[in-house]
């Protein structure tokens, strides 16, 4: 017997248009693309950024052609999970889906970074009201 992606040769449609466009734009224009560069090309200089800025350019080319590979492969909604899956197993599929997952929270808190970076630019003096914490009185 087939499994489910031998026998279906297109994708079914599971998110909107505009939900699409949504995850598109939120994952490509973060605060951290605006804030952080800032601090990383003065430290690096034109030359360092430049290399920084190619391989990391790079690195995503090879990863959109290798998912466009997987999608024409098998044509399965679920991402890296289905492709780990369909690949390599369960275990694998599991662990590279939680490596993923723990990814993403790290870029929430390099974007929360960088917000609150935003925010002590446009408001100098209020960063330095009040305590942030105390310990012990």
């Amino acid at each position: 017997m087939k499994n489910n992606s031998e026998k279906r040769q297109t994708l079914d449609k599971n998110l909107s248009e505009k939900f699409v466009w949504a995850i598109a734009y939120g994952s490509s224009i973060g605060w951290g693309a605006f804030v952080l560069p800032g601090d990383w090309i003065k430290s690096a200089g034109p030359v360092g950024s430049s290399i920084g800025l190619l391989i990391g350019a790079i690195l995503m080319i090879i990863i959109a052609i290798s998912y466009g590979a997987l999608v024409e492969k098998f044509p399965v909604s679920g991402g890296a999970f289905a492709f780990g899956y369909m690949g390599f197993g369960k275990y694998i599929a599991f662990f590279s889906s939680w490596f993923l997952t723990f990814g993403y929270i790290c870029i929430v808190a390099l974007n929360a970074s960088a917000f609150s970076l935003l925010f002590k630019f446009l408001f100098p003096g209020l960063m330095e009201q009040g305590r942030l914490y105390t310990i012990a009185g």
